[in-house]
């Protein structure tokens, strides 16, 4: 691995980190669908400009590039952000975060199925100490809590968020054999944008646009630009440079800028619990990796 690729794919988790702080500011002011919906509105009209800018046309692409590129809109663009904005609404950010640094873990189990990769006991094992950790920090340490049914609704948004993001990292392993990162994401964030346009208007929460605050719209700005633009085009080159299953390694950073912005920016508390369930995710996710 260059060290090229590991500060881009770090910076990524520096700016992901940053979503989830973002995403509990404009959670509270746009229901799921609008507040998505204006982040890939400034995303996808800045991909789009920059596509326009470098290529000067549109590309041609066949109905099975399409049709990958439309799994990739449903899953990272359209799914993702409605079980994403559901869960900030009502979770902290440095716990949701903790739950999204389990996907490493899912892609590489799931890489042996689908591409056929070498089976190991060590990847099996990852992932099971990493639902632990996951576990144990949305329980506070208190695992009982689980079978008597007491996890939060924020808790199993977060885990939709983090299988649809699985979903389309291993997607994009496919479609990157033949498009650009730049290309790919510019085509999907499109496809999940139109998607999110038509439930944010059955929504209904547009109506609310003039009187949402400058927080609101500087958050929207940070998930749309930095959060999705900049850091969608690193992970794509990341994934395209040393395969989704390294790339994903990275997303390990993410809960710790997470928590950390969380306690300086919305006052959140860093439990113990909550750190150990870290390391333990993170440890999951390196077992993962040595396989």
């Amino acid at each position: 691995m260059r060290k090229s690729d590991a500060l881009k794919l770090i910076l990524v988790s520096f700016l992901w980190g940053g979503q989830f702080v973002a995403a509990r500011i404009a959670a509270a002011e746009a229901p799921p669908f609008t507040a998505s919906f204006l982040r890939y509105f400034f995303a996808t009209v800045t991909l789009l400009i920059v596509h326009l800018v470098r290529e000067r046309r549109f590309c041609r692409l066949s109905w099975r590039q399409w049709g990958w590129l439309t799994l990739l809109g449903l899953s990272g663009v359209f799914l993702y952000n409605l079980f994403f904005f559901s869960a900030l609404s009502i979770a902290p950010a440095g716990r949701s975060s903790v739950v999204v640094a389990m996907t490493p873990a899912v892609v590489s189990v799931s890489s042996i199925f689908l591409f056929r990769e070498r089976f190991s006991l060590l990847r099996i094992l990852g992932l099971v100490v990493a639902l632990f950790g996951v576990s144990w920090a949305i329980s506070g340490g208190d695992l009982p809590s689980l079978l008597r049914g007491e996890i939060g609704r924020g808790d199993l948004y977060i885990f939709g968020a983090m299988l649809s993001w699985a979903m389309f990292s291993v997607a994009g392993k496919i479609i990157l054999k033949e498009l650009s990162p730049r290309l790919a994401i510019t085509y999907a964030c499109f496809i999940g944008t139109i998607a999110l346009l038509v439930t944010a208007l059955l929504e209904g929460g547009l109506i609310g646009i003039p009187h949402y605050s400058f927080a609101m719209w500087l958050s929207l700005l940070y998930l749309g630009l930095m959060g999705t633009v900049l850091a969608f085009i690193l992970y794509y080159q990341g994934i395209k440079s040393i395969g989704p299953s390294k790339t994903a390694i990275f997303v390990n950073f993410v809960p710790i800028w997470a928590m950390i912005l969380g306690a300086i920016i919305l006052g959140e508390a860093i439990t113990l619990a909550l750190i150990l369930g870290a390391a333990m995710v993170i440890g999951g996710v390196f077992l993962t990796s040595r396989s």
